[in-house]
């Protein structure tokens, strides 16, 4: 996307609907003109990530929540809920997330589930882990972890994570919604289970602006 040249937002640019792909890293330069008409270099690369949000209404007969990738999916059985209640879903990389506990380094997934009352029984959340998140695992799967921020204790809970190599996910239950983050052990010490393919269903749960996207592990520029 090229925003042209703009002689009145000087500090900020309003892109048009439809533009930008949801959950997608957009990279962007700027460059301004002078009093001449001469332009400057273009400055150094900065990224920002779209969000996605997904808003659901689910009843006691349960459903499910995800966002329209899969890449994050809630699994909320029958009786969870007591009766139709909104279930908020938000993928962001905006928010400032608390810091990791020790032993554990951040990856590049988080998420925030909201609910307007209470889980009456356990779910299934899946999530497909990332090119980055592998990065900040070294490469090894295996030492990737689903983490919960407690509200209450203000730290965050590892949650024992089934692993699915070959899917490349990672599936938790839990019986709270709050602020996700996929985490990389960087002890020994393994909360996790490693499920290989085939294995996975013994599981129950004057200013110029160029944007330019990268999908994932993709670059490219939109015009």
């Amino acid at each position: 996307y090229d925003g042209g040249v703009d002689y009145l937002n000087l500090t900020k640019i309003n892109v048009p609907k439809d533009i930008l792909d949801y959950y997608t890293t957009y990279f962007w330069v700027v460059r301004y003109q002078d009093s001449n008409g001469d332009w400057s270099l273009w400055s150094d690369e900065t990224s920002f990530m779209t969000e996605i949000t997904v808003q659901q209404f689910i009843g006691i007969g349960g459903g499910k929540v995800e966002t329209p990738g899969h890449d994050v999916v809630i699994d909320i059985p029958q009786g969870a809920l007591s009766a139709v209640t909104e279930v908020v879903l938000i993928v962001s990389q905006q928010e400032e997330l608390p810091t990791e506990p020790s032993g554990f380094r951040m990856g590049n997934t988080r998420f925030n589930i909201h609910l307007n009352g209470k889980l009456n029984e356990d779910v299934i959340i899946t999530i497909h882990y990332t090119a980055a998140d592998l990065e900040a695992a070294g490469g090894n799967p295996m030492g990737l972890v689903l983490s919960r921020w407690n509200d209450v204790t203000n730290n965050w809970e590892i949650l024992p994570t089934v692993v699915d190599t070959t899917a490349e996910t990672l599936t938790v239950i839990t019986n709270q919604f709050s602020l996700w983050a996929v985490m990389n052990s960087e002890s020994s010490y393994q909360w996790w289970i490693i499920i290989l393919g085939a294995m996975f269903p013994i599981i129950v749960i004057p200013v110029a602006f160029i944007i330019v996207k990268r999908r994932r592990s993709s670059r490219g520029k939109i015009n």
